[in-house]
C-alpha cells in the first residue's frame, strides 16, 4: 500500500498520538458535562495533524517547510485522508471512514487498489451492517471488473 509523504513524518505520527490522548481527555470532560471544552480539545487535536498533512501536499521541500510558517490552502485530499485515517484508528469498528476512504481513492485519487483495500476494511469492521456490507462487496466487485 502506497503511503502519502505525511504518513512517514515523525511529527505527523506524534500528532496522531497526541490527538488520541486529547480525545481521551475530552471524554473525561464530557463526563463532567464540559461539552464545549471537550469539543474544542478534539478540534485542536485534529487540527495539528491535518495542517501537517496539508503542508505535505506542497510540491517542493522548500514550499513544504514554508507551510509551517504560513498556512497555505493546499493538499485538501491529503488532509481529508489524514482525518479519515485518524478516525479509523480512534474507532476501528465504524464503517463510515473506510467507506469515505474508499470513495475518495476511487473517485478523486483514481487508485482502485486502495479503494478496494478500504472497502474491504469497511466490510471487516462492521460485518453486522448487512446492507452497507453488501454495497461495499458490490463496489469491490465493480472495481475488480474495471
Amino acid at each position: 500500500m502506497v503511503k502519502f509523504r505525511f504518513q512517514d513524518l515523525k511529527i505527523w505520527q506524534l500528532a496522531i498520538q497526541i490527538a488520541g490522548e486529547l480525545f481521551d481527555i475530552a471524554d473525561g470532560l464530557n463526563q463532567k458535562r464540559l461539552y464545549r471544552f471537550a469539543e474544542q480539545l478534539r478540534g485542536a487535536g485534529m487540527s495539528v495533524s491535518n495542517n501537517i498533512a496539508e503542508g505535505s501536499g506542497s510540491s517542493s521541500k522548500k514550499e513544504f517547510k514554508q507551510f509551517f510558517l504560513v498556512y497555505k490552502d493546499t493538499g485538501q485530499y491529503e488532509a481529508a485522508i489524514s482525518e479519515l485515517l485518524k478516525s479509523t484508528e480512534l474507532a476501528p469498528n465504524i464503517i463510515n471512514p473506510y467507506v469515505d476512504l474508499g470513495n475518495l481513492y476511487a473517485s478523486r485519487m483514481k487508485d482502485s487498489e486502495k479503494a478496494k483495500y478500504y472497502y474491504t476494511k469497511g466490510i471487516e469492521s462492521a460485518p453486522k451492517a448487512k446492507s452497507r456490507v453488501e454495497d461495499l462487496r458490490w463496489m469491490v466487485q465493480d472495481l475488480e471488473c474495471h
